[in-house]
């Protein structure tokens, strides 16, 4: 197996991701707003993202570093995304919402990682194939499939 056969999985993985977080992000006000958060209270929500990313960068990289395994993290980090975001959008009072918001971003920000190329591409097609739907168009609807 080359060494490009073996990243496959990895860009599928970061590709897959970043296309589904930019559809959870780009809905997330207002799906908060619908649970009853006025706008300072959302942005205090969206907040916690980065600042949850300060401390799990390195505190995933130092797991990584200490137990020699990259993949094992991996695998920790989309498991506890998984159950993290179940829980999250369970979640209705703000403090709860605040609370596992930094839990979901503790577990969603290392499976970004810097390689830039694959999840830029899931960002990029998940946007431009949502456009069309943004202003109401349906007629790209055939290119989505």
């Amino acid at each position: 197996m080359s060494k490009q056969d073996s990243l496959t999985p990895l860009k599928m993985l970061l590709f897959s991701f970043h296309a589904t977080n930019t559809i959870i992000i780009s809905f997330l006000p207002l799906y908060l707003k619908a649970k009853g958060l006025n706008p300072t209270e959302i942005g205090w929500v969206l907040a916690v993202g980065p600042l949850a990313s300060i401390f799990s960068q390195p505190f995933w990289g130092y797991m990584s570093d200490k137990y020699k395994t990259v993949k094992r993290m991996l695998l920790i980090c989309v498991v506890g995304l998984i159950f993290s975001s179940i829980v999250f959008f369970q979640m209705n009072g703000l403090l709860a919402i605040l609370i596992m918001g930094a839990v979901f971003y503790f577990f969603t920000s290392p499976i970004g990682g810097w390689v830039i190329a694959w999840p830029s591409a899931g960002h990029m097609i998940s946007v431009c194939h949502l456009e069309p739907f943004a202003r109401g168009d349906r007629s790209d609807l055939p290119h989505l499939l």
